[in-house]
Parts: structure tokens; C-alpha cells; sequence
């Protein structure tokens, strides 16, 4: 048997990576058993596209087995997909590690600068990944099964990322107007909810009697960020929002 006919009998593990993005785009790749370069992808544009399949080496898609096979003999290229991320992961483990979940001096300054998020951003850095997959895994199996899919658990990971992404948000729109805008389409400067709960606690912080004057305005974001994410949540409870509560105008016009 050719190395070609070996790589069409052989056998495969896997999804080990998946992909997700606006709109239902999906990627799903899988690993060859035996040689861990080959393998292949299924990916879709959107939720009715029922997506298409390629065979890869290294990351790079190949036409067919004979392709594959003559790749497969040759070092890998320095240039591939898959030495790429070796080589950005390499360097990102290589990083001098600050505190418990960061590694980078950038992302040590970025918790830092979420206020009382910054636990959160970290715990996330940890954990998203494999909460991804496991979401993902289980959204699979309900979209096999014929069953719906499972947005509400797509949100909730939605809110855990835009509660201290949206600190940064606040803090922008303070500086100039961003067109700071909600998924309900509501501009955040002018929404009564979020008027009445900064006013609220502005009037507490300032209180002659029994005030709180340690109240900051990262304290004020906080409320109105759970404000916000609680009210589109109940306004849209079964819609997906594919990861972002919170958009600027810079945000709609790339749009990723």
C-alpha cells in the first residue's frame, strides 16, 4: 500500500480546534492518528450553509493524497498555518508570566486598567478556551440530534467577556463620543435606564448624610454595565448576540 493509499485508510481524532464567528461561521479541524501534521477541516459561512471538507498538511489545505503524501515527507514549512501558531505560542509561553493568569507586560496593564474586573479578565484568560470548546462540543451534539441551538450558553459566556471589556467601552465614551451603542441599537448616552442609575449613584456618593464618597466612576461602570447586559437579556432572551453586547461606531463600520 502507497503512503497516498495509507492517508485515504487512515483514521482520525478530533475536532481538536474549533473555530467561531459572527453569524454562524464555524471551522472544525481534525488530526490525523498517526501523523499529527495531516489532517482536515469542515467549515460553513453561516448557520443554513452545511459547510465543506479539505484535507491539510501542516494547516495548509492539499488537493489530494498524492499532495499530501509528498508533503508529508519534507519538513515542514516555515511558513505553514501550523508553524505559525507554534511559533506565536513559543513566544507567548516564552513571555515573562506576571501574576496568575497573565504573561505579557501588556495584559498585566490590561487587568489593571479593568478596575473591578480585573480578577474576572484573568480568570478568563484561564478558562475561556476550554470553555469555548466545551460549549461548542455541546452545541454540536444538539445540532446533530436536530435540536436547537444552545444561544443562552453562548450569552452567558458573552457577559462574562463584555462585563470587563466594557469597562474600557465607559471609560472611551467618556473621553469623546464613540457612538457607543447597546444590542438593543440604543445609544448608551442616551438611555434613560442607564441616566437613572448613574444620577442614582452619583446622588448617594455626593450624600450629605450617610453618603459614599469612595464611590469611583469605575464603581458607576460597573452597575451600568450588569445594567445593560440585564436588559438586553430580558429584552431579547432568545437571541443569539455572537459575542459582543456592546459595539462603537468604530466597531459597526469593520465589522469583523
Amino acid at each position: 500500500m502507497t503512503g497516498a493509499a495509507q492517508l485515504a485508510e487512515g483514521k482520525f481524532k478530533g475536532p481538536v480546534r474549533f473555530y467561531d464567528g459572527r453569524g454562524g461561521w464555524a471551522r472544525q479541524d481534525f488530526e490525523s492518528i498517526d501523523n499529527p501534521r495531516f489532517g482536515y477541516a469542515w467549515q460553513r459561512e453561516n448557520r443554513k450553509d452545511k459547510g465543506r471538507q479539505w484535507f491539510m498538511v501542516d494547516g495548509a489545505e492539499v488537493k489530494n493524497f498524492d499532495e499530501a503524501d509528498r508533503l508529508l515527507a519534507l519538513p515542514p514549512a516555515s511558513d505553514s498555518p501550523t508553524e505559525k501558531m507554534r511559533r506565536e505560542l513559543d513566544e507567548f509561553r516564552a513571555s515573562p508570566k506576571i501574576g496568575m493568569a497573565t504573561r505579557a507586560l501588556s495584559e498585566a496593564q490590561c487587568n489593571a486598567a479593568v478596575g473591578p474586573f480585573a480578577s474576572q479578565r484573568a480568570t478568563m484568560q484561564r478558562a475561556d478556551h476550554g470553555w469555548h470548546v466545551g460549549i461548542n462540543s455541546y452545541a454540536d451534539k444538539l445540532r446533530k440530534d436536530g435540536k436547537p441551538h444552545p444561544g443562552g450558553l453562548y450569552n452567558a459566556k458573552t457577559a462574562a467577556h463584555e462585563a470587563y471589556r466594557s469597562m474600557y467601552l465607559w471609560a472611551g465614551d467618556r473621553e469623546k463620543d464613540t457612538g457607543l451603542q447597546c444590542a438593543l441599537g440604543k445609544k448608551c448616552r442616551a438611555c434613560p435606564i442607564l441616566q437613572e442609575v448613574e444620577a442614582a449613584i452619583i446622588a448617594n456618593r455626593d450624600a450629605e448624610k450617610f453618603g459614599r464618597p469612595e464611590i469611583e466612576v469605575e464603581d458607576i461602570d460597573f452597575a451600568k454595565t450588569w445594567t445593560c447586559i440585564g436588559h438586553i437579556l430580558q429584552e431579547r432572551p432568545n437571541e443569539f448576540f455572537d459575542g459582543h453586547f456592546f459595539t462603537t461606531a468604530e466597531d459597526r463600520k469593520h465589522r469583523w
